[in-house]
């Protein structure tokens, strides 16, 4: 599994960025932010980016 992702702001508010699979290129991934080896918070990266 090799997914890519980047985070392009994080405030209190907000987390922007973007998150990509590869081998599934059309489909949402679903991500985690972690604290060490502990999932914080999740969601499902779902808006596609236009380039």
């Amino acid at each position: 599994m090799s997914r890519l992702g980047y985070i392009d702001c994080f405030t209190v508010d907000m987390l922007g960025g973007w998150a990509w699979d590869p081998e599934q290129p059309d489909q949402p991934v679903d991500v985690a932010v972690m604290d060490g080896t502990e999932p914080v918070l999740t969601f499902r990266a779902i808006a596609f980016a236009k380039i």
